[in-house]
């Protein structure tokens, strides 16, 4: 009878720990779908970069015509852009040296 009893106590007392493990895995499995649930899946998460990126290139690109319409910012890149070109023009120039050789002995 006794024996009986440390089996039912001991049955009991696994019984009481495999219900904690139980509630523990609960509350883990409820945590990890609210973790996926607030994170988009790669579709959204790929559009939602798409649209950002076409959104940045839009902002560029009103900027780019706003630069465009500014007379000073023109002008400098007028001025730039010549000096860009004639440095071009000095790299692309050569210029040949004429030479001779002078010799210590003299010829006369």
């Amino acid at each position: 009878m006794a024996d009986l009893e440390i089996s039912n106590q001991s049955l009991l007392k696994i019984n009481q720990m495999l219900e904690t493990t139980v509630r523990q895995q609960a509350k883990q499995v409820a945590s990890f779908k609210q973790k996926m649930m607030t994170i988009p899946n790669d579709d959204e998460q790929k559009k939602r970069e798409t649209d950002q990126l076409l959104l940045q290139h839009q902002i560029l690109l009103e900027n780019e015509d706003d630069w465009e319409k500014d007379e000073q910012f023109n002008r400098l890149r007028r001025m730039t852009e010549s000096l860009i070109e004639e440095a071009q023009k000095a790299l692309d120039y050569r210029v040949e040296i004429g030479a001779r050789v002078l010799s210590s002995s003299s010829n006369s």
